[in-house]
């Protein structure tokens, strides 16, 4: 009989039984805190994380200093998939945006039980950076067509349905990165973001950011 085994990423969720046993032993459940490191520039990368409720962002510095979120992960996806790639460092940075529980395995683990080996998993991965790849794409044109509200609609739907709970907390310099990331300046710490499907409502009063009364016709969110 399978082992009963507490909610997972849906990478590792969706392996064959005797397979996701036999990865077992190298899957460490842990928590992440907010604003942790997951990859940094030029830096090995020791460990791979298969969020659950966590979700993480991948950002690029600029030549004048600023960043820019290029990636948005969470229990869709892998952390470090770079390592899949045959690739030990990365010029991105990578940090836990929202806290929550993943499985972490090493890199050596990892290559040796995963990447260099006949594992289901490696179709799972493959699949997932297609998506991701596709998903970049969509992203881009959204920041090149939708006004700056819209964007940061979609940027909060996306890290709702990453986290799966209407509060988290989020990295304590969440509204300057927002800012950053959007362009948009708020006045009183506060946003009202419309779209035709969705209203938004932000302010910053805490490191938590709450959603209420989320509906395909009206969202609010207080941070």
């Amino acid at each position: 009989m399978a082992k009963l085994r507490e909610p997972e990423n849906l990478l590792l969720a969706a392996l064959p039984d005797p397979e996701r046993e036999r990865l077992d032993p190298f899957l460490y459940r842990v928590q992440l805190e907010a604003g942790q490191p997951i990859t940094e520039p030029d830096e090995p990368i020791e460990n791979l994380y298969f969020p659950y409720d966590a979700v993480t962002s991948t950002v690029q510095e600029m030549s004048d200093g600023s960043t820019i979120e290029t990636g948005l992960m969470g229990i869709e996806g892998l952390a470090g998939v770079q390592v899949w790639l045959r690739q030990r460092t990365t010029a991105s940075t990578t940090f836990v945006q929202v806290p929550g529980s993943v499985h972490r395995m090493s890199t050596a683990d990892f290559i040796r039980e995963v990447r260099d080996r006949p594992s289901p998993l490696n179709d799972l991965v493959a699949a997932y950076l297609h998506a991701f790849l596709v998903l970049t794409s969509m992203v881009a044109a959204c920041n090149r067509l939708h006004p700056i509200d819209e964007r940061l609609c979609r940027w909060l739907r996306m890290t709702y349905n990453r986290a799966r709970r209407t509060e988290f907390r989020c990295v304590t310099n969440f509204w300057r990165k927002c800012s950053e990331y959007t362009g948009l300046r708020f006045p009183r710490r506060q946003a009202c973001c419309r779209r035709p499907d969705s209203s938004i409502t932000a302010m910053e009063s805490s490191p938590f950011l709450t959603l209420t009364d989320w509906s395909q016709e009206r969202a609010s969110a207080t941070l």
